[in-house]
Parts: C-alpha cells; sequence; structure tokens
C-alpha cells in the first residue's frame, strides 16, 4: 500500500487493533486482500473492456467505508476514486 494511503487504526472494545469504521473481521479481511496485491499498480476497470475481480470490489468497498469513517471537519489523507485503485 502506498505510504500515501495509509489506514487509520483504532482499538476496539476487545483492544484490537482495528482499521477506523471496520470491524475486526474487516480489518482482517483488507489486510488479507491488500496483501495479495490482486491488482498492483494497475488502474482498474477504467478503459471499460476489463473487469474488477471479486477481491478489487471488495477491496474498494471496504477502503471506502474505511474513509467514509472519517470524522467531520477534519481533512482526509485521500484514497481510490470512485472506478481506480491507487496503488503501488
Amino acid at each position: 500500500m502506498s505510504t500515501l494511503l495509509l489506514p487509520e487504526y483504532v482499538l476496539d472494545r476487545l483492544g484490537r487493533r482495528t482499521m477506523r469504521g471496520l470491524s475486526f473481521d474487516e480489518t482482517s479481511e483488507f489486510e488479507r486482500i491488500d496483501a495479495s496485491r490482486p491488482f498492483a499498480g494497475k488502474v482498474v476497470w477504467l478503459d471499460g473492456l476489463s473487469q474488477p475481480s471479486l477481491e478489487e470490489v471488495r477491496w474498494l468497498e471496504l477502503w471506502a467505508k474505511h474513509r467514509r469513517s472519517a470524522p467531520s471537519g477534519l481533512p482526509s489523507r485521500g484514497g481510490p476514486g470512485p472506478g481506480i485503485a491507487a496503488r503501488d
């Protein structure tokens, strides 16, 4: 993951490290997908010809949920826009 797009972590009620806005299980799923780098360095499905994999879609869903949980009034640290995945 790009150092410019680092997720923000919090502790859940059981003291486990989770991405803000995600459950522990969702954080684990996001990290597993991210570590597999299913779309490393590629802009996904912007060409209108390719289709995103299920893992690409799920990664983007989880990232969007995480980003939406940013406290209001605080600037977002950025993230992939609609239809793209900003990756190393």
